[in-house]
C-alpha cells in the first residue's frame, strides 16, 4: 500500500474537504461505496509518530500512532494505533502490498478494519 502522492478531495454536503488518501490492497480495485461499507471505521486522522519494529517472528511492522480529526463511520477513540506491515529499522526495510507510505503531521482518509481492543489495520 502507499499514500496517494496527490491530496484527495472528499464532499460531504456542501462540506469539501482535501485529505491525502491512503490507497492499499492487492485485491480488486472497489467503488469508493464498497470500501466504506466494508470498512470498520473510516476516519479522517493525522499521523502524530510512527515508530517500526520487528515482531517476534522477525518480520517488520509500523505503528502509526493516529489523532483522529474527524469520523464518518464508526469510533477508534481521540487517539489510536494503526499498525501495518514492512517499514524501517536501522539498515532493514522491508514492504509488500500493505505498507503504508505514512508521513508524520499529515493527514489521511483511512478506511480501517479491526476494534479498539484488538488494532486496526487499513
Amino acid at each position: 500500500m502507499k499514500a496517494h502522492p496527490h491530496p484527495g478531495h472528499l464532499t460531504i454536503g456542501a462540506l469539501a474537504l482535501t485529505l491525502h488518501t491512503a490507497f492499499g490492497g492487492c485485491c480488486a480495485d472497489l467503488p469508493d461505496a464498497e470500501h466504506f461499507a466494508r470498512a470498520t471505521v473510516v476516519v479522517d486522522a493525522e499521523v502524530r509518530h510512527l515508530e517500526c519494529r520487528q515482531t517476534a517472528a522477525g518480520t517488520l511492522e509500523t505503528v502509526a500512532t493516529m489523532r483522529l480529526a474527524e469520523s464518518f463511520k464508526g469510533a477508534p477513540g481521540e487517539t489510536f494505533e494503526l499498525t501495518y506491515p514492512g517499514g524501517r529499522l536501522g539498515h532493514r526495510a522491508t514492504w509488500d502490498s500493505r505498507t503504508l507510505a505514512l508521513v508524520e503531521g499529515e493527514r489521511y482518509f483511512l478506511h480501517l478494519a479491526g476494534s479498539p481492543e484488538q488494532g486496526w489495520t487499513s
